[in-house]
């Protein structure tokens, strides 16, 4: 009887077949290993991305004008060669933080109670106003000289001033339906410019007033808008 075939009955393998099939059942955990190790660069490098952007925001937050990558990156606990991995330049992170602000406070965006007398209804736009202005002042002053030359923040800019207009059109249409379109067209504009960001910055940084005054300034001007026109 040969050598292979005592070894057949008795169950074992050849060396060079246990050496093949320990090769063989390597393979796939190989290949997982090497997935597993793709993922978690994956994971390590959103984690970075996602660390950095809430870097820029936290320094926005804190008043610190333009922050530097090297503000950033120390913020972040990452280099700033991280940093400039990850985005292309600081103006690339900054159109992508001001976005994903924007979308952090989506629920501000929603329509403002809409019923009740004139004082009623202006009170709630205002109060809205009022918490957009403090969720979003700080980054709007940080990234302000981009947005001449960064179309997509212009984009985004854009679609949340058009939306809370129909918002504001919507809060008075009794106040101003009933008027002819260029009327109408002019009282939303004024209405629009007295519980606008500018307007409620100037108040704020130029004037000094407390956010219960900037409130009721605000109301009082809206109020007498839609008395007067």
């Amino acid at each position: 009887m040969t050598l292979r075939l005592q070894l057949s009955i008795l169950g074992v393998m050849e060396p060079q077949a246990a050496a093949k099939q320990s090769s063989d059942a390597s393979l796939p955990q190989s290949a997982d290993a090497s997935v597993e190790s793709v993922d978690g660069r994956r994971a390590r490098s959103q984690r970075s991305h996602d660390l950095v952007v809430e870097a820029l925001l936290d320094l926005y937050r804190e008043n610190a004008g333009r922050p530097s990558a090297a503000a950033v990156a120390e913020r972040a606990g990452v280099s700033v060669r991280t940093v400039f991995r990850l985005f292309e330049d600081i103006d690339s992170l900054i159109e992508i933080a001001v976005a994903q602000q924007w979308e952090r406070i989506g629920d501000l965006h929603e329509a403002p109670d809409s019923s009740g007398a004139p004082e009623e209804r202006c009170s709630a736009l205002v109060s809205q106003r009022l918490r957009i202005y403090a969720e979003t002042a700080p980054i709007v002053r940080g990234s302000r000289h981009l947005f001449d030359q960064s179309p997509k923040l212009r984009r985004v800019v854009r679609s949340r001033r058009d939306l809370l207009r129909i918002q504001l059109t919507e809060q008075f249409e009794n106040e101003i339906g009933n008027r002819s379109e260029a009327d109408a067209n002019e009282l939303v504009s004024a209405l629009e410019l007295a519980c606008s960001f500018e307007s409620i910055e100037f108040l704020t940084v130029v004037e000094g007033l407390s956010s219960e005054q900037v409130e009721r300034v605000v109301n009082r001007t809206m109020l007498a808008l839609l008395r007067s026109f």
